[in-house]
């Protein structure tokens, strides 16, 4: 009795230990690889009555803001790639009734000229928004005056008119006309900024938006709305010339000066996070150790142990059996996955025009390796029962080691596959930047293998588990990972789509944090055509929250198996 308790308590230390060292190899390569970081802050003064849209009813920015303030980071991010992102962080804050426009970067200069562009491209985004309706309420009594035959009196009621006939706007309501008229040249000095701003707000949107390839009669009219809002800029301005934009002009909403230089580095609190770490680790370990005393999973996990040799021959005949006959064997875990790139790369590069993605073969390959690996595993564990039937009624062993087989099968066959990926990464950097390198980033892969792993094979048990009650469960699967396929980011990044829905796909998809996690460190962050994309190490919290989900994943799909476990002989 003293010896097993001896012998447990040793591999409940060892189970918190290497929990220990697993948590650390996720959070603190990240940690060590982050640059010093600087945080400048710009200052906007703006009217909350004339501005009041803004605001609710108690004061505080609301949904129209929002909406305003993802237009102001998108302008940032196209001007700047990789804004956003926690090396270029950005946040805004309404405090002493200003704006407090801060943001992230590597080097003070940086941050100041960014947090000062940033604030320039909110107040104009404001102002935009603001100048809408008071265009709106303008173009209604042109509209009018053009019904009741009135004609054009001057360049300005003819562009005015020109934007009603080409519909160069849209409104969230409908133009309608006002009761008094009121010319442009006749509103408030503020009126005519917040319109001009409008004007130049579109006019940058539909410059910015145009594709390469469009249809004649199309870009034609959009030719004569760019020309139509050129020249109205230019009456205006030739009108008034103050009216040209500025942002640090004292008014009704403008920069408060310039951002000061910062003078300190924010802190990184990397002890504080190793501690934490720790910390987690052992929390970790310690639901480990719960798990093991309810179900007894250190003492399965011996006897599964026991029959790695059984493991080993399944998997070594699974890949046999999958390249038996054919004349190219296992040059096949090469040329299927470089064959299956070339499909995607044709479809959604060349008859789906449209995609701006830098090195978007390489963007694919990242992403459709570790995808073929987690849908081949799963689609063939879900079957390893029924298909090793012979075999379960005539001997025990542990029923486990079928959808771990089928796992471990699929994972080598994603290894074998991967020096296809280095070769077609090298080439691919070497067309780019004109030499053959390797991110370091690469040396990160065994971690977010191994998350991603403990994932797989919790889903495989879980689906296994399912399939012995029916068979259905196989047929189901094979659809459920068609659609599994267009939810997770592989031929499509997560940047490119709202904000919201891609928060929603992160948390409940974990293959679409999978996929970005293989894309960071082998790739980079997704950039557009003509610039070229920096691996990197992805966030801590990231990793953590994957690691905790594939470990719920792990332990409802054990805890299911182990139910049917003893009927799984009779259900054959």
């Amino acid at each position: 009795m003293t010896f097993m308790l001896q012998h447990r308590n040793r591999t409940y230390a060892i189970i918190a230990l290497l929990a220990v060292i697993v948590a650390l190899g996720m959070v603190l390569p990240r940690q060590f690889t982050q640059p010093t970081l600087y945080q400048a802050h710009a200052t906007v003064a703006l009217d909350m009555q004339r501005y009041h849209e803004l605001f609710d009813a108690n004061g505080q920015l609301d949904q129209d803001f929002r909406d305003v303030l993802y237009q102001a980071r998108a302008v940032m991010l196209v001007r700047h790639p990789g804004f956003g992102e926690p090396q270029m962080a950005d946040n805004v804050v309404w405090q002493a009734n200003k704006l407090d426009v801060a943001v992230t970067t590597n080097t003070p200069q940086l941050a100041a000229t960014l947090s000062n562009e940033y604030a320039d491209v909110l107040i104009m985004t404001i102002q935009a928004a603001g100048g809408r309706e008071i265009l709106r309420n303008v173009l209604g009594w042109e509209m009018t005056l053009a019904l009741r035959g009135n004609p054009a009196v001057d360049n300005e009621t003819r562009i005015l008119r020109d934007f009603v006939r080409l519909a160069v706007f849209t409104f969230n309501r409908p133009i309608e006309p006002i009761a008094k008229y009121t010319r442009v040249n006749e509103l408030a000095f503020a009126d005519q900024s917040d319109l001009l701003r409008a004007v130049e707000w579109h006019r940058m949107q539909i410059e910015q938006s145009q594709p390469a390839t469009q249809n004649a009669e199309i870009a034609q009219r959009q030719r004569e709305m760019l020309q139509s809002m050129r020249e109205f800029e230019a009456v205006m301005r030739t009108a008034n010339p103050q009216l040209m934009f500025d942002p640090t002009r004292v008014g009704v909403l403008y920069r408060v000066g310039s951002a000061p230089l910062p003078q300190t580095a924010l802190p990184n609190y990397l002890w504080l996070i190793i501690v934490a770490t720790i910390v987690g680790g052992l929390m970790v370990a310690a639901v480990i150790i719960w798990f093991d005393r309810s179900v007894g999973i250190v003492a399965r996990g011996a006897e599964i142990w026991s029959y790695r040799v059984l493991i080993e021959h399944l998997v070594r005949r699974n890949l046999l059996l999958r390249y038996r006959g054919s004349f190219l064997g296992f040059a096949w875990t090469q040329i299927a996955p470089l064959m299956q790139l070339l499909v995607y790369w044709v479809v959604f590069g060349y008859f789906f025009p449209g995609n701006t993605l830098a090195l978007y073969p390489l963007f694919i390959a990242v992403a459709l390796l570790p995808w073929t690996y987690t849908s081949d595993a799963i689609a063939t564990a879900v079957r390893s029962i029924s298909d090793n039937a012979p075999l379960v009624r005539q001997t025990y062993f542990p029923r486990e080691v079928l959808p771990i087989a089928s796992v471990l099968t699929s994972m080598v066959n994603f290894l074998l596959s991967l020096p296809m990926l280095i070769i077609f990464q090298c080439i691919m950097r070497y067309v780019a930047q004109g030499t053959f390198s390797l991110p370091w980033t690469i040396a990160y892969l065994p971690i977010i293998l191994l998350v991603h792993t403990i994932f797989v094979l919790g889903l495989a048990l879980f689906l296994t588990a399912l399939a012995v009650y029916s068979l259905d469960v196989i047929h189901f699967v094979g659809i459920f990972l068609q659609v599994w396929f267009f939810l997770t980011p592989i031929v499509y990044s997560l940047n490119g789509i709202s904000s919201s829905l891609a928060r929603v796909l992160r948390w409940c998809n974990p293959m679409a944090s999978f996929v970005e996690y293989y894309r960071e460190i082998l790739y980079g962050q997704p950039v557009a055509s003509g610039l070229f994309p920096t691996p990197g190490i992805p966030a801590s919290e990231s990793m953590v929250r994957s690691l905790l989900i594939a470990m719920a994943v792990m332990g409802v799909g054990y805890w299911l198996f182990r139910r049917v476990h003893d009927y799984i002989s009779e259900k054959l």
